[in-house]
C-alpha cells in the first residue's frame, strides 16, 4: 500500500482474476473497480475502468481462459471495494454485470442481495431494492411513508422542513408528529410547553403514550 496526497487514505494493488467455464466465449465489454470512503456515492472519483479492448483477446474470453487485471484502487479498512465485470450474453447480446465485493485485506464482503451494499451496511440485507431502513420497522425507506415513524408521512416533512429520518428534528425530546398534533412548531426546540418540559421524566413518558 502507498499513500495518496490527492485522498486521505491509502492506494493498494489488486489482482482480478477472471475464468470462462461455462459458455464457449464471453464477449467483454467493461471491468470497473470501485474503492474507498467514495465506494457508494454516485460520483465515484476513485473509479478504475477498463474498456473491451483493453480486457486481452480482443475483448473476447474464450473456454477456460484465464483473464488477469490489475488494478491500483483507494481504500479504507472498512469499506469494501466492488469489481463489476460487464459483458455481452452470447445468446441475445444482452450486456450483463457479474459482481463482487472484498475488504480491502482480501476477504469478501458478503452481499445477499447483490444491490452492492455489503451486508454489515445493508438495514435490510435479503432485499435488493432496499438498503435503508432508519425505524428499524422492517419496511424500507424507499417503501416507507413514515421512515423516522414520528407520526408525519415523508410528504408532510418535506413540506414542514423537518428531517425524515430524524423522529425529533428540533431535539427537544419530543417527536415531530407529537408538537405538530399539539401546535408546537418541530423545528424550534425552545417552543417546549412547561408542563412537558419541567413535569417529571415518568409524566412526560405517560402523555407521550397517551398520544399514542
Amino acid at each position: 500500500m502507498v499513500a495518496d496526497e490527492g485522498w486521505q487514505g491509502l492506494r493498494a494493488e489488486y489482482t482480478l482474476e477472471a475464468t470462462n467455464l461455462a459458455l464457449p466465449t464471453i464477449s467483454l465489454a467493461e471491468f470497473k473497480a470501485f474503492g474507498g470512503v467514495n465506494a457508494y456515492q454516485a460520483d465515484l472519483p476513485f473509479a478504475s475502468t477498463i474498456s473491451a479492448v483493453e480486457l486481452g483477446n480482443e475483448g473476447m474470453l474464450t473456454t477456460n481462459e484465464l483473464l488477469t487485471i490489475s488494478e491500483t484502487l483507494a481504500v479504507d479498512e472498512t469499506t469494501p471495494i466492488i469489481l463489476s465485470l460487464e459483458y455481452l450474453d452470447p445468446s441475445s447480446s444482452e450486456r450483463l454485470v457479474s459482481n463482487m465485493l472484498f475488504y480491502p485485506d482480501g476477504s469478501i464482503a458478503p452481499d445477499h442481495d447483490g444491490d452492492l451494499i455489503v451486508d454489515t451496511l445493508d438495514d435490510l440485507p435479503f432485499n435488493p431494492d432496499e438498503s435503508d431502513d432508519s425505524d428499524g420497522d422492517g419496511i424500507g425507506n424507499n417503501a416507507d411513508f413514515d421512515d423516522d415513524n414520528d407520526g408525519l408521512t415523508d410528504e408532510e416533512e418535506a413540506t414542514l422542513g423537518t428531517d425524515p429520518v430524524n423522529p425529533d428534528t428540533d431535539g427537544d425530546s419530543l417527536d415531530d408528529g407529537f408538537e405538530v398534533a399539539e401546535g408546537l412548531n418541530p423545528l424550534d426546540g425552545t417552543d417546549c410547553p412547561a408542563y412537558l418540559c419541567e413535569a417529571s421524566s415518568l409524566l412526560k413518558l405517560i402523555l407521550l403514550l397517551e398520544e399514542l
